[in-house]
């Protein structure tokens, strides 16, 4: 007899994961979504195989109105927890928040698009490192950490119920 294979799992926390993996079912749901083949949504996610991307996406299909639930849930919780955040930032949080509008203060005073002011900040923290200002790895933290902000306050979900074409 031949073991069925498992492509969706929900862990200790209540969260869907794709296979063995820390990846989210989100991650790989929100992807294709936006029109992502699951070829590419793989290389996002190397810890995937191209089979469970599409092992996920097929669980998505077969089960979209308990997974549009979840990806809902998911995405109210997302937005309690920014709130709360914002309400009550730890004062690495308050840094960065603070450094966020000093880069969007910078675009908006030259005009460039916030990624442009990105950009330039990104310039400037590995000139910081290589002045020995601050380590490598607090400069690639920083902007990691202003990346993932910035990807969170601009994040939304793509308009229609499914896949695009759908």
């Amino acid at each position: 007899m031949i073991a069925e294979k498992t492509y969706v799992r929900t862990d200790e926390n209540g969260a869907m994961r794709v296979g063995n993996s820390r990846v989210s079912l989100d991650s790989v749901v929100i992807g294709f979504q936006q029109g992502e083949a699951p070829e590419t949504i793989q290389r996002s996610f190397p810890s995937l195989t191209l089979e469970e991307v599409y092992g996920a996406i097929t669980y998505y299909l077969a089960h979209r109105a308990e997974v549009d639930a979840y990806l809902e849930q998911q995405e109210q919780l997302w937005d309690r927890l920014v709130a709360e955040q914002e309400r009550n930032p730890t004062p690495a949080m308050q840094r960065l928040f603070a450094l966020r509008t000093k880069l969007e203060e910078v675009a908006g005073l030259r005009g460039e698009p916030y990624a442009a002011a990105l950009a330039i900040f990104k310039r400037e923290q590995t000139a910081r490192a290589a002045a020995g200002e601050i380590s490598t790895e607090q400069a690639n933290g920083l902007i990691r950490l202003l990346e993932m902000m910035h990807l969170s306050r601009d994040y939304r979900r793509p308009s229609g119920a499914g896949a695009p074409g759908a």
